[in-house]
This record gives structure tokens, sequence and C-alpha cells, in this order.
């Protein structure tokens, strides 16, 4: 029978020699997918010189570690403080394993077989240190705006079955680079096992356009006709981690009404989206809760009571004295934000009451007429969000 794991160790008698050989299998479940749980798991594990191997499954996550007795009360001991800060252990059990002789330890394939109890794992917004990757001009990823790694990226919106695994995302279609490959297989790297793992050579791509044809492909151009745009006052459609978004200039009050006028939304509040919680500090008066949610993974938006001196158009607000506030959701929203250096609108890609858009064809179709510029990329949505 599974026992309960604590961080004294309830399996091995304490008169053992710490120098026998010990096996144990152990089951995390909850919020474990996705979340770079089997690159730490393994991690720790190389740490310790133990063997074995991690894989997800139904369960959850999927451990089996061998060696001395002494090492794998410090892996029992450890496993809970080494794993990632979003990861939720709703249940962990261990039990005495048949010692198998393992000679290293190992990721192992996912194993689906039988009914699934592990969460989908939910879309994460951008690192800090992704983002200072893509701004590093010798990074060789500066400037790539669809970067993530382990910790951060899209998830819930990529995955089309559980387990979690690259082969069952809709990354599948994106083979890795030589670079990329190396990040994937090495235990050191922050990448390590990452599903979404991409880069300039071999991850998805994007490029701006208008109604009928492809404006730009290069990267830097992208981005300055984006902002251009919206600067103009026009309405710039992004396609987003989860599914179309459509942008204005928050301190445009004529582009917030047109916005308005094409998305048939003549009521209630939009959410402005800013670069960072200083900028976010310029427009509401955020207390210390709120801005610890504002930056954290999970990306909400915030509302807070709006600074008498904000330059946000009193049609965003529909009258209200509150304001919601977000941060980027990504390196291209990131981007967005920083280079027009205001607040801007950002909201679902659909007409009022009508379903979000995230198929790239259907897009096209049913925000016919809505937006000025397209901001399209081609990591397929599986899941709108």
């Amino acid at each position: 029978m599974a026992k309960q794991l604590t961080h004294e160790p309830d399996a091995p008698g304490t008169d053992a020699d710490d120098s026998q050989p010990l096996a144990l299998s152990i089951v995390l479940g909850g919020r474990v997918q996705g979340l770079g749980m089997r690159p730490a798991i393994a991690r720790l594990a190389h740490e310790l010189q133990l063997a074995g191997s991690v894989s997800n499954s139904t369960a959850g996550v999927s451990i089996h570690v061998e060696g001395p007795r002494v090492a794998i009360e410090q892996f029992q001991r450890f496993l809970r403080e080494g794993l990632p800060r979003e990861a939720k252990v709703e249940n962990l059990t261990a039990e005495i394993a048949p010692h198998v002789g393992a000679g290293e330890f190992r990721i192992e394939p996912s194993a689906a077989v039988g009914p699934l109890s592990a969460r989908v794992p939910p879309d994460v917004a951008v690192c800090e240190r992704c983002l200072a990757e893509v701004a590093t001009s010798t990074n060789r990823r500066h400037g790539y705006l669809l970067t993530t790694c382990t910790v951060c990226g899209p998830r819930y919106s990529l995955i089309g079955s559980m387990p979690y695994d690259r082969d069952a995302t809709t990354m599948r279609q994106f083979a890795l680079c030589a670079d990329c490959s190396r990040e994937y297989a090495r235990p050191d790297d922050r990448r390590f096992h990452a599903q979404t793992n991409g880069c300039h050579a071999c991850g998805p791509q994007w490029w701006l356009s208008d109604d009928k044809k492809r404006l730009e492909s290069q990267a830097d151009d992208i981005l300055a006709k984006a902002v251009a745009a919206l600067r103009s006052g026009g309405i710039l459609a992004l396609r987003g981690v989860g599914g179309y978004q459509l942008l204005v200039d928050a301190t445009q009050s004529n582009a917030v009404c047109e916005l308005r006028r094409r998305k048939m939304r003549f009521g209630k509040p939009l959410a402005v989206m800013v670069a960072d919680v200083a900028a976010a500090d310029r427009l509401v008066d955020a207390g210390r809760g709120e801005r610890q949610a504002l930056s954290s993974a999970q990306n909400p938006i915030v509302v807070a009571q709006t600074m008498r001196a904000s330059d946000v158009a009193t049609e965003v607000t529909d009258g209200l004295d509150t304001l919601g506030v977000m941060l980027p959701t990504t390196p291209l929203h990131d981007a967005l934000a920083r280079e027009l250096g205001r607040p801007m609108v950002v909201t679902s890609g659909n007409r009022e009451g009508d379903p979000l858009a995230f198929e790239a064809e259907a897009a096209r179709r049913d925000l016919a007429g809505m937006a000025d510029v397209w901001l399209d990329h081609d990591r397929p949505i599986a899941r709108p969000i």
C-alpha cells in the first residue's frame, strides 16, 4: 500500500545501512504538468547522483528513483522545495519499489493509459529571464518575440491531449534545430525538456498584413509598422496565445470610440495593457497586493482606482472611476507596449456576443472590417482562451 511522503522518510527502516540501495515509486498529483516539473525533478536526481526516471502520466507525475538510502532520503526532503513555483501538489504518495538497476536518471515519454486525473496546465505569462534574452543583442533569441521556456508560455491553449508532451501539442510541427535540441537535452539548461522550445531558426514565426496582403515579415519592421498603426489611431488585430485580440492606443478617444463601434461594444469598460508595474502606477492607485497580482505568472487584469492624472481616454472606462490594468502576456505584447510607450486597450477579437476568433482563416472572415492591420503568427491554437 502506498505511504504518504513526508519530510522524514517513512518507507525505509531507521536501522538500515545508509549505503544500501533503495528504490521508491513516487506519484505527484494536482497541477503538476506543463510547469517544468520533470526537468526540476531530473536536475535534483542528477545532483544527488540517483538513477531512475520521471514521466507525465494520467495520475500526474510519476517518479522511480533508486540509489543509496541516504541520497533517497535527501531526494524526499528536497523534492517539494525544488519544484517550480507555479506547481500545486495536491497529493503525493511514495512506496518501496523493486530495484531495477537503472544506470542513470531519465525523463521518459508520457504514459497515457487510464482515466486522467492530472490537471491541464494553464498558460503562463512570459518570465523575466525570457524577456531579458529577447532584449539582449548578443543572445541568440534577441528579438524572438515568441520565445518561451520551462516556466512560461502557452500550455492549455496548445494542448491537444494529456499527458503534456510536445507531440501532444501544436508545437509538434516545429522540429527543433540543433541549438534548441542541445538545450532540450541538457539537464543544466533552463530549457531542459521545454516542450514549447523554439527560436528564430526553428520556432513559430510572425508577420504583419492588412486585409489584402502581407506587409512585412522582418521582425524589426513588423514591430515598427504595428506601433505606427497604433499611434495613428488604427486598430491592430493581434493573434495572441489563445486567440485574436484587438488593440488600440488607449490615450486616443477617437481610436477607442472606433473600436467600440466596430466591435459593437457600446457599454462596459475595457482593460488596458502597460509595459510594467511602474507604468501601471501612473494610471491606477495600486497597493501592494495589486502590484503582486499584476506581476504574477497568472497575468490577471487588476482593477484599481484610476489616478486623476491618468491620460487614458475616458471612453475606456465607460464612466467608472476604476481601471482594469494588465502586464504583457508574451514577449510580443511586451515589445508592443514598450515601443508604443502608452497604455494599449487589449480586448477580445470578436464582435460583442460572438465567440473568440482563434483560427486564422475564420478570424479573417469573422473580424472582416474590424482591424486596420493584422499581426499574425503560425503557432496553431488548439484551445481558445
